[in-house]
Order: structure tokens, then sequence, then C-alpha cells
């Protein structure tokens, strides 16, 4: 079953980013979207996904591993570097690679940090 789940959210995962990259230029789609799953993938497994599915491990490993897998992409962040590097847009080529680290790290903490908090807050209750 949980084989089945990662493989169906992965397909959706993979639609939407391309959907989202047909919508935004490269290479600042990737950026989007590698920026919005560091943040929504702890939200997901730290609190939403326990919360909403408690017993069904296969719906959170689904949606955590399947959909935010395929639909983050470090390959793609890696060849956009690359093509800004050969098209010699050094200046765009550092913003970009700075923002998607930093940008990535300090979103899964706040992601993590919101996780917690929310969890603390249905204790409380």
């Amino acid at each position: 079953m949980t084989n089945l789940a990662i493989m169906i959210c992965a397909f959706i995962g993979g639609v939407t980013r391309l959907a989202i990259s047909q919508w935004l230029p490269t290479p600042w789609a990737t950026l989007s979207i590698n920026l919005l799953g560091a943040f929504l993938l702890p939200v997901w497994n730290d609190f939403y996904g326990p919360k909403i599915w408690r017993q069904r491990r296969w719906a959170i490993l689904g949606i955590g591993t399947g959909f935010f897998g395929a639909f983050t992409t470090f390959s793609s962040f890696c060849l956009d570097v690359i093509k800004l590097l050969n098209q010699q847009q050094f200046n765009t080529a550092i913003i970009y690679l700075i923002s998607s680290i930093f940008g990535g790290l300090i979103l899964a903490w706040l992601g993590i940090t919101l996780s917690q908090r929310l969890a603390d807050r249905e204790l409380v209750k």
C-alpha cells in the first residue's frame, strides 16, 4: 500500500511541478517550488500528516516522500545553476544559489518551528 501511495502522490507532485514551471520562468519556477517544498514538507511530516492520518503511515509517506519528493527537484536546481553560469549570468547564478540554499534552510526551519507550535497548541486544548 505504501509503494502505491508514493507512486500516485509522486505523479501528482511531478505534474504540479510541471504546471508551475510552465507558469513561471526558469530558474525562478524551480526556486519557488523548492522553497515552497522546503517549508511545507516539515509542516506535513511533523504536524498535519500525523494529525490527519494518525495510523495510516502509508498516506503520510505517500504525500511526504511521493508528492514532495517529486514536487521539489534538486536536479533542476543544479541544471539551472549550470545554465546560468554557461550564459555568463554570474550575478543571477550567485543570487539563485544563495537564495536556494539559505532560503531552503530558513524555510525548512520555519516549517519545523510552525509544526512544533501547532503541536504545542494542540496539547493545550
